[in-house]
């Protein structure tokens, strides 16, 4: 079920009659988007937003906020409905990374530091243990739409007036109670680089990533969710984690790739793949055959949200390392075409894994739902470690449940263990429990005696 928030956001946000394209503004969103540009298309039609709420950016004549929105969504539409459309917007965003060589400036980071030193996660003005930063001094201080404001005070580290507050969703902050942030169009994310020695130095690094914000409020894979968040810190880092299994799994040498399932906007898939180039520097993994070979291929039955995974993945220098597929995880027609694109020779993924996948994590002590005939035609059979690792609410519908083992069934699954958010310190508003957790699962196999 969606929240509700979204739910009224999405009767607000309904609009009707034809698409009209009067203003300059207006065609240039329009071209940009038919050319493949979307990233840009995305950003003038949230400055021009922006600029109409708060009067703060330099566009002078920007459209009414609905025929912005009606015009994105429409011309979005037509670039999809093409069949290679997502073929067209890989290789434009390979040509443009390849001439750059960097990573796109269509978003200025509001990142509070440089990334290249260590940093002390206790002397960060959101840090572990204190108050949810409210919704207002996070908008005012961080949100795409207070940008161009003089920063009050309150925006700088109380302890150093120079330095501005931490905006960045990052392991030992709160921030991340922002999430969904429904409304931002991008969003700036820090993680940990896993470093090997006997006193590793802390290395961090920025990950930005592109949500469709006010152009596609009622999209709920347009945005990240706090469950993915999770599941890419994990993956990012699986034995700060606990799950050790991530390590084994990717370091052996018949590891093939990984799966995301209902990959959103892609930060799980782009973490796990930025942690694999990272271990490659200094690892077999990087030999040949497999230093530029796909690592991930994260698959969503909605094309602009894959679209998005695309271009988060060439930002964030991990294009040539992740692959998107079309793919619905609730048919099993689907998943098996899947499967036979990717592996034709047989066999299945090392890794599985995925996020708040509403329906498919409905009903799962039931040994016919779907989830288990998904996993048993997806998951590699010949890796003894291969494994699943989903992020999901714990309690309620989504919550993931075996069936009980009465009977031993060709697909059966067992849990190895549940990880609260709280290992990543992901509290509730209150303080409480995470609301929050990742469960490891692998095939349960079955005793012949």
């Amino acid at each position: 079920m969606r929240p509700l928030v979204l739910t009224i956001l999405c009767a607000l946000n309904k609009f009707a009659g034809e698409i009209y394209l009067d203003g300059s503004i207006l065609n240039v969103i329009q071209n940009l988007i038919l050319a493949g540009r979307l990233s840009e298309g995305r950003r003038i039609a949230n400055e021009c937003i922006a600029y109409n709420n708060y009067r703060i950016l330099t566009y002078q004549e920007c459209p009414p906020n609905d025929d912005i929105v009606k015009t994105f969504k429409h011309f979005m539409t037509l670039f999809y409905k093409k069949d290679d459309s997502l073929y067209l917007l890989n290789n434009l965003l390979q040509n443009e990374y390849r001439y750059t060589g960097t990573t796109s400036n269509a978003f200025q980071s509001s990142n509070c530091w440089s990334g290249d030193k260590s940093i002390n996660f206790m002397d960060f003005p959101f840090r572990v243990g204190s108050m949810l930063p409210d919704v207002t001094r996070w908008t005012e201080c961080c949100s795409f739409f207070s940008r161009y404001y003089e920063k009050p005070s309150k925006c700088f580290d109380s302890k150093d007036s120079r330095s501005p507050l931490c905006c960045d969703l990052s392991f030992g902050t709160d921030n991340y109670l922002e999430l969904p942030a429904l409304k931002e169009p991008y969003l700036s994310i820090r993680l940990e680089q896993q470093t090997t020695g006997t006193n590793p130095t802390p290395k961090y690094q920025i990950i930005e990533v592109e949500q469709e914000g006010q152009l596609g409020l009622c999209d709920v894979s347009g945005v990240l969710w706090p469950s993915g968040y999770l599941l890419g810190l994990c993956l990012n880092n699986p034995m700060i984690c606990g799950v050790p299994e991530i390590m084994k799994t990717i370091e052996s040498r018949d590891f093939t790739m990984a799966l995301e399932l209902g990959a959103g906007i892609g930060f799980p898939s782009i973490a796990f793949a930025n942690a694999m180039k990272n271990l490659c520097q200094n690892n077999w993994l990087c030999a040949p055959a497999r230093k530029n070979a796909t690592m991930v291929v994260a698959t969503d039955f909605s094309k602009s949200s894959l679209g998005l995974v695309l271009s988060n993945s060439f930002r964030n220098d991990v294009g040539h390392l992740v692959n998107v597929s079309e793919t619905d995880h609730m048919n099993l027609e689907s998943v098996s075409m899947l499967r036979d694109r990717f592996l034709p020779l047989g066999g299945g993924f090392d890794l599985i894994f995925g996020s708040s996948l509403q329906g498919f994590f409905e009903g799962t002590s039931n040994p016919n739902a779907t989830l288990w005939y998904s996993l048993d035609l997806l998951l590699s059979r010949s890796n003894p470690d291969a494994i699943v690792i989903f992020g999901h609410i714990r309690t309620g519908n989504e919550k993931i449940d075996v069936p009980s083992a009465k009977e031993c069934r060709v697909n059966s699954f067992e849990i190895i263990r549940r990880i609260s958010g709280d290992i990543f310190h992901m509290n509730t508003r209150d303080g409480d429990t995470s609301d929050f957790e990742l469960v490891v699962l692998r095939r349960h196999i079955c005793n012949t005696d």
